[in-house]
C-alpha cells in the first residue's frame, strides 16, 4: 500500500499550477503529439491524467502507436517492474519514516493532525494507518500520504499510463522512466512544516474541494475539452476557498517550480539522448506539455517537429 502511496504523488502535477504558468504556449489543441526529426525515428509524446474509472480502456489507436513502440517510457519506472524500481521504492519508503531523532509525527504536527488524518485514510480510502504507525513518519510525508487519497470510483490503477504499461508488459515493449523514485522526495522534504500544517488543517476541513477538482480535470481529460482544461489548470483557485491568497501563491509557486519545470528540464537530457536511436512512446502528466519549460518547446528548441495528433 505504501508502494501506492509514492507513486501516487505524481497526481499532484495534474491538479494545481502556479498563476505564472504560461500554458497559453504553447497551444495545448491536443493530447498526442507527433516527434520528429530528419534522422531519427518517429516517436510520440501523450499528455495523460494519472487516474482513470473503474472501467476505463486504452483507444485501439494508442494500442496501435505502442505495439509501434520500442519504449514505453513514462515519469518513473512501473512500481516493481525491475530490482533498481523495487530498491527505489524501498529507499524512498526509508526516506518517509523518521529514524534520526526521538520525536514522533505527533510530537512535530500535533496529535489532533495526525488523528484527523488517520481518520481522512480509513474513510477515504487512502488506506489504515494508525496513529502509532503514521508517528513513525516524517512531517512532508503527509503529504505524500494526503495524495493517496482518491475520489471514489477513480483510480490510478486504470489511468492512461498504468494502462499503457499493463499493455506494454503484455507485449513485451521495453519499459523505462525519466526519472527514478529516489528523485521525487526531494521538493516534499523542502517544504516548511508551517506549510505542511496549513494543507493538512485546510484538507481536513476542505476536502470536498480537491475532490470536486480531481473529478472535474477527470471529466475535462476524457471528453477532450483540451481548452477548459488548460484554462482550469492555469487557474483553480476556486477549489481553494478558505486558503489566504498568500498561502494559495505559495502553493500555486512552488508546484510550478518543483513539480513541473524543474523535473521537466531534468528529464530533458535523456529524452535527447534516446529519441535518435529509439521509437518512444513517452506519457506523462499533461502538464509537462505547457509553457516553455514544458517537453514541447524544449524538444522543439532542439530541432524536433513536435505536431498535434488529431485522435
Amino acid at each position: 500500500m505504501l508502494k501506492k502511496w509514492i507513486f501516487s504523488l505524481v497526481l499532484m502535477m495534474a491538479t494545481a499550477f502556479a498563476a505564472a504558468f504560461d500554458w497559453q504556449s504553447p497551444q495545448l489543441n491536443s493530447r498526442l503529439w507527433k516527434v520528429s526529426k530528419s534522422g531519427a525515428p518517429d516517436s510520440y509524446l501523450l499528455g495523460t491524467y494519472h487516474l482513470g474509472a473503474r472501467d476505463s480502456q486504452l483507444p485501439e489507436h494508442l494500442k496501435h502507436i505502442l505495439a509501434n513502440s520500442d519504449v514505453l517510457m513514462t515519469e518513473v519506472m512501473m512500481a516493481g517492474a525491475t530490482e533498481e524500481s523495487r530498491a527505489d521504492m524501498k529507499a524512498v519508503l526509508q526516506q518517509m519514516t523518521n529514524h534520526t531523532d526521538k520525536q514522533t509525527l505527533s510530537d512535530k504536527i500535533g496529535r489532533k493532525r495526525v488523528e484527523r488524518l488517520a481518520q481522512r485514510l480509513r474513510k477515504e480510502g487512502g488506506g489504515s494507518l494508525s496513529v502509532r504507525q503514521l508517528d513513525r513518519f516524517e512531517p512532508w510525508a503527509t503529504i505524500l500520504l494526503e495524495i493517496s487519497i482518491r475520489p471514489k470510483g477513480l483510480s490510478m490503477e486504470t489511468g492512461v499510463d498504468k494502462l499503457l504499461q499493463k499493455e506494454a508488459l503484455r507485449r513485451n515493449i521495453a519499459l523505462d522512466g525519466l526519472e527514478r523514485y529516489t528523485d521525487l522526495p526531494a521538493a516534499f522534504r523542502a517544504l516548511p512544516l508551517a506549510r505542511i500544517e496549513e494543507l493538512l488543517d485546510f484538507n481536513d476541513v476542505h476536502r470536498d474541494q480537491s475532490e470536486a477538482l480531481s473529478r472535474k480535470l477527470f471529466q475535462l481529460y476524457y471528453s477532450r475539452n483540451y481548452p477548459e482544461l488548460v484554462a482550469l489548470s492555469a487557474d483553480s483557485s476556486a477549489y481553494s476557498v478558505g486558503l489566504p491568497q498568500e498561502s494559495i501563491d505559495f502553493w500555486q509557486h512552488w508546484m510550478e517550480q518543483e513539480l513541473l519545470e524543474k523535473r521537466n528540464r531534468r528529464w530533458l537530457p535523456k529524452l535527447l539522448e534516446q529519441l535518435p536511436k529509439k521509437r518512444l512512446l513517452v506519457a506523462v502528466g499533461f502538464g509537462h506539455l505547457a509553457d516553455e519549460s514544458g517537453l514541447i518547446a524544449q524538444l522543439r528548441r532542439h530541432g524536433y517537429t513536435v505536431t498535434a495528433i488529431e485522435e
